[in-house]
């Protein structure tokens, strides 16, 4: 054998696997790897040897946790003596999309177990207002304090309107007697209150026009920041009709909505209006075909002019939404990636029913229908990346949560699976596999020999006790007392010339000849 470095067409290779990081989510990716070392006394005829077994690697997931979408149905049963004050879970049948819901829980609202109540205080604030505000203030106030006294949960926000939204509803201020933390909140929300006024002069939004724009108000309610699972209730106050498009649209032209546009808002929010505001069509009646705003959100209509003279004040209205939460059931139900119904479709895609299974016991009213998640939950992941190499299908094993699973997921183009169920979420993810080409499972590092220049001749290489020809590696000598042997991939070409795939490994042996 010549000493002098051979040059050849073929690959030479010094490590024949390169782990490369996957990119989704992945924990760990290990590789066997054997460095040799060398024999550095020529007394011994053996130079070199060592086993290189077929090497196992494994990638580890988490399923991502996302967030379960919790249902919630609030509404009240009405019959011939009123709302009804007690209903057990038997009495009720909920389905979705077609399918019964049976793991749902009933719970009817009361001090100890209460709903969140967001209500926004939407009020008229031109000249003509300023008597009714003032009279307002303290009873509001006043609310504010008992509720919280009283053990209720209520968020609270002021929204002022003239022919035009002054002021929208942008944070409600939370009032919850549990948390201590919150009264910071409500000495605001006091403080809010407080400033409430009509404005006058230039500064009156009522325009010349006698009307005023509740409905564009309405409509800016619905886009407040409402609590995922909260009842909503709007009180609007105000001692004029509304400008509304075509029709009569005033001094505020394109800014007057559709009553279509008001009832979309409604429905979109799922808000129950308390309106304090004169008798007209819109209000309290129909407004062409379509129901009042008071009608249409199952809310409840008090006559502005009893507000003035006395006959009732805003106490009224106010002990009427308590009413209205205390009488108020909650059907509660979770869809997890694992649900036989669809947890990742839209709110709007969800056909949800719920019935009185004996219709003789009253009819459902105001039921409002709330997710956590109303535009779905994220899917989970089925497809998991294992390398960017083929591996061996018959050397895969994959666990969920420690257990082996034997079925239930699919080897994609040899690099990836994905599973027919997605894992629920936290699940923890292994999988073990050996690469489809012997090569990739086995790690290799360049074989450093104690041999001088004037030795290298004098090998005799064998892989697996095969003479392993020179045209399988190159030696290159290193310095004076050092040479290395680099490996050809011929090696592990498809007719297997020295057995590893056969075997699943490869000893090496190096001698002086």
């Amino acid at each position: 054998m010549s000493s002098l470095v051979h040059t050849r067409s073929f690959s030479q290779v010094a490590v024949t696997i390169v782990t490369t990081a996957l990119s989704i989510n992945l924990v760990s990716c290990s590789q066997t790897n054997f460095s040799p070392v060398p024999n550095s006394s020529l007394a011994t005829p053996v130079l070199f040897e060592n086993t290189y077994k077929s090497a196992a690697s494994e990638v580890q997931y988490e399923q991502a946790n996302s967030d379960e979408n919790k249902t919630k149905l609030s509404f009240q049963v009405e019959n011939g003596s009123g709302l009804l004050q007690n209903l057990l879970k038997s009495e009720i049948r909920v389905t979705e999309n077609g399918v019964p819901i049976t793991d749902f829980t009933l719970n009817k609202n009361s001090i100890t177990n209460v709903t969140t109540a967001d209500i926004i205080f939407a009020v008229d604030v031109t000249g003509s207002m300023a008597p009714t505000i003032e009279a307002a203030k303290q009873k509001l106030i006043d609310f504010v304090n008992n509720t919280r006294t009283q053990g209720y949960h209520t968020r609270m926000c002021l929204s002022t309107f003239g022919d035009y939204t002054v002021k929208k509803c942008t944070r409600f201020y939370n009032n919850d007697p549990k948390v201590a933390s919150t009264e910071t909140e409500v000495t605001e929300l006091i403080s809010e209150i407080t400033k409430l006024k009509a404005l006058k002069g230039s500064a009156d939004p009522g325009g010349y026009d006698l009307d005023e724009n509740p409905m564009r108000a309405v409509i800016d309610a619905a886009g407040a920041p409402w609590g995922s699972d909260s009842q909503r209730f709007v009180i609007l106050l105000t001692d004029a009709g509304f400008l509304y498009s075509p029709g009569n649209s005033g001094a505020v032209g394109s800014g007057a909505p559709m009553f279509s546009q008001v009832t979309a808002a409604i429905k979109q929010a799922q808000m129950k209006i308390f309106a304090v505001t004169p008798s007209l069509s819109g209000y309290d009646k129909k407004f062409g075909t379509a129901d009042g705003i008071v009608a249409q959100s199952d809310g409840e209509w008090f006559k502005y002019s009893e507000l003035v003279n006395g006959t009732i004040t805003l106490n009224t209205v106010l002990n009427r939404i308590l009413s209205s939460i205390n009488t108020t059931f909650t059907v509660d139900y979770v869809l997890t990636s694992q649900s036989s119904l669809d947890a990742t479709k839209p709110l709007s895609q969800r056909n949800i029913v719920l019935e009185l299974v004996d219709s003789a016991k009253g009819v459902i009213k105001g039921l409002v229908t709330t997710s956590n998640l109303p535009d779905g939950r994220l899917p989970d992941q089925k497809l998991f990346v294992i390398s960017n190499k083929k591996v061996n299908a018959s050397r895969l094993f994959v666990y969920v949560d420690g257990i082996l699973q034997t079925s239930g997921y699919t080897l994609i183009d040899g690099k990836q699976i994905e599973f027919t169920k997605a894992p629920k979420g936290k699940s923890k993810i292994k999988i073990v596999y050996q690469y489809e080409s012997i090569k990739d499972s086995i790690s290799l590092t360049p074989i450093h020999l104690s041999v001088g220049a004037d030795k290298i001749g004098f090998l005799k290489f064998t892989i697996n006790g095969i003479p392993v020809d020179p045209q399988y590696y190159d030696t290159v000598s290193v310095d004076i007392n050092t040479s290395s042997v680099i490996l050809s991939d011929d090696i592990f070409s498809v007719d297997d010339p020295f057995k590893i795939a056969d075997k699943g490994e490869m000893t090496i042996s190096i001698r002086i000849k």
